[in-house]
């Protein structure tokens, strides 16, 4: 839709970041999308870290509007927490969880249906990496659920090699 997307020499909504780093061990970053009319909220995304490397906690919320031109016209509430711990030069430990806020319609409680709500997916890793490679083994078990998606257990071994594609 051109007219949701601001083009067309239409002015587009108005956009705003925020990111505040006091200390090397604390952050915090905020979002946001206002509807260029309305000022209604169509994204907020707000987040931080804390701690050091060895046991840093982060997390993010993300409200979308289903104005913003989400699938099947929704609101979306979420939630992501990690734990991770870089215990040694070369290693780190990761736990991730999304959470997932939207709350059940009427219709779906009635239908017995459960897609989309409560723990969207968590997983735990380990990862080595050096001033060569990288190497990362996750499990993660995923509970989404639409028409041909359905909960999985994942087990993802990443290999990441300097210059040759992304090494974070």
């Amino acid at each position: 839709d051109r007219r949701i997307k601001g083009l067309n020499r239409q002015a587009s909504d108005y956009v705003g970041r925020l990111d505040v780093n006091p200390y090397e061990w604390l952050s915090f970053n905020y979002r946001f999308r206002l509807d260029q009319k309305t000022f209604n909220w169509r994204i907020v995304e707000m987040g931080g870290t804390l701690g050091p490397e060895v046991a840093q906690l982060s997390g993010t919320y993300l409200f979308v509007s289903k104005h913003a031109g989400t699938p099947e016209n929704n609101n979306i509430s979420q939630a992501n927490f990690t734990f991770s711990s870089h215990f040694t030069k070369h290693w780190t430990f990761f736990a991730k969880m999304i959470k997932n806020f939207h709350k059940r319609t009427p219709a779906e409680t009635r239908q017995g249906l459960d897609n989309h709500h409560g723990i969207l997916s968590k997983g735990v890793g380990l990862a080595y990496r050096d001033d060569c490679f990288g190497l990362s083994l996750a499990v993660t078990r995923q509970n989404y659920r639409s028409v041909d998606v359905k909960p999985a257990t994942v087990v993802m071994l990443s290999l990441w090699l300097k210059n040759l594609g992304d090494y974070p």
